[in-house]
């Protein structure tokens, strides 16, 4: 019995060998049993409020209106007006553009429009024209022609043409789309004597945030 002692401690040191070398080898589990954060969508670079126009971009350009119908539509608060037209510079820049107004005419005592003075006639009681202009090489802009003087002979919406309508001007919000992150800007603009529609400085309180319209 005695020789069979050290074949047992023989079997028994083979057999913790070979528990060792299977721990050694077996694949080692995670140091942390969660699972990787996902990353979400990169975050798209903050607009960039504009105080100048971007390299490039033409401030003068003539208005080409379409020949089509002036449409009116009743809606609420008198009739609707829509028009289409281009925006055109010298270097063969353009827009395209809609434009907008609701003709509501109420009794001016006393008006004044192209040089004259109009006496118990009729004005447009929001005479805004509101335009939105697609530049295809630069992005989007709203136009708002807040400087507009209409006069009208009759009281009945739609009932005559304008025995005067001056635009002098207004204001825009433009979003420049051309560069890797958004441009917005903010300014006024005016027409000239030609007839040209010119824009002009920015405003200085241009901010992102009240610009995000045009989109």
């Amino acid at each position: 019995m005695r020789s069979s002692r050290p074949v047992t401690r023989l079997f028994a040191g083979v057999l913790l060998v070979l528990l060792a070398a299977a721990c050694s080898s077996a694949p080692s589990a995670p140091s942390g049993s969660a699972a990787p954060a996902s990353r979400g969508p990169t975050p798209s670079p903050s607009p960039i409020a504009l105080t100048d126009y971007p390299s490039g971009f033409p401030t003068v350009y003539t208005n080409e209106v379409d020949p089509a119908p002036n449409l009116l539509e009743p809606v609420p608060g008198g009739l609707r007006h829509d028009a289409t037209g281009t925006l055109r510079a010298d270097d063969g820049t353009t827009g395209t553009y809609t434009a907008t107004w609701i003709e509501n005419r109420v009794r001016a005592a006393t008006i004044e429009c192209g040089g004259r003075t109009y006496s118990g006639r009729f004005t447009a009681d929001a005479p805004a024209i509101t335009m939105e202009v697609t530049f295809p090489e630069w992005g989007h802009a709203i136009l708002v022609a807040s400087d507009r003087i209409v006069v009208f002979h009759s009281s009945n919406n739609g009932s005559s043409p304008a025995a005067c309508d001056e635009v002098y001007g207004g204001t825009f919000t433009f979003e420049f789309t051309s560069g890797p992150i958004k441009q917005l800007m903010s300014g006024t603009w005016t027409w000239d004597d030609a007839g040209r529609l010119i824009f002009d400085s920015a405003l200085a309180s241009a901010s992102p945030s009240a610009s995000e319209s045009p989109g």
